[in-house]
């Protein structure tokens, strides 16, 4: 789909925009587009000034946590998903966070009549030249494709929860590190689901398993084990170190208890 549409800054303040609720990713990304500098321009930060210029912004992480009603993690995530696509560049300064969205000049200005014309001249010299390397262009790409891995940017990760994004990310880069990339987005959703059902749809716990499978240096998802058994007792989203002190005081009130069988004895 070619093309494009204007989206005005004052659509913040309409009703739409004003749900009190955690935005969507592509909200999110649409509220970058608005936020950026239209022009070049400078910005006082704690007595220093600041280049912020076309296509720019600065703000903390944590202002756009507010903005989009997230936490400051999945704001990190978020931004990195972008940067691995090449959506966004983002500089981490002294008192703030600098992000530029690449490629904003090509989609916000609006030609004026003489490049149109320039245009379609120079689009006319391109479109004779481009027949005659497309074939071989088109061989050579749909080789690479067979050959090389599925890019992350290739990949709708839509399916994935907000709250699983951080763990998900950990278990890309461990399968990165290893060697063992999803080529498929079929094959990642399968594995994602069943991170799932394993960690009973609770984040915490799935970090858990995810962090399992890397110490042991596993390909796959196995329910949490401990000692070579099944771990018993888990309660789905316990903290790990609420989970430490509750087995340490039922092991010392069954201490107990066998004590005092002891000497009824």
């Amino acid at each position: 789909m070619e093309g494009w549409i204007k989206l005005y800054r004052i659509s913040l303040d309409h009703w739409l925009y004003t749900e009190k609720r955690p935005l969507t990713r592509r909200e999110a990304w649409e509220n970058i587009l608005i936020l950026v500098n239209r022009e070049d321009d400078k910005a006082l930060i704690q007595g220093t000034l600041i280049d912020c210029n076309r296509g720019q912004s600065i703000q903390s992480l944590q202002t756009w946590a507010n903005s989009f009603n997230w936490s400051v993690q999945m704001v990190r995530t978020f931004f990195k998903l972008l940067e691995n696509d090449n959506m966004i560049v983002i500089e981490g300064m002294q008192k703030t966070t600098r992000l530029t969205v690449c490629n904003y000049g090509k989609y916000q200005d609006i030609p004026t009549d003489k490049q149109q014309t320039d245009n379609t001249q120079i689009t006319h010299r391109q479109q004779t030249d481009n027949r005659q390397i497309t074939t071989n262009k088109n061989i050579k790409k749909n080789k690479n494709i067979r050959n090389k891995e599925v890019k992350n940017k290739s990949i709708d990760f839509s399916f994935i929860s907000v709250s699983f994004l951080p763990v998900w990310e950990k278990w890309l880069e461990y399968r990165k590190e290893v060697k063992k990339p999803y080529k498929t987005e079929s094959g990642m959703k399968s594995k994602y689901n069943e991170l799932v059902t394993l960690s009973g749809d609770d984040p915490s716990n799935a970090l858990l398993i995810v962090q399992q499978s890397i110490d042991n240096e596993w390909i796959g998802f196995f329910p949490l084990k401990k000692n070579g058994k099944n771990l018993k007792g888990i309660i789905p989203g316990e903290d790990p170190v609420e989970k430490i002190i509750r087995e340490a005081n039922e092991f010392m009130k069954n201490k107990q208890t066998s004590k005092s069988d002891g000497i009824q004895k």
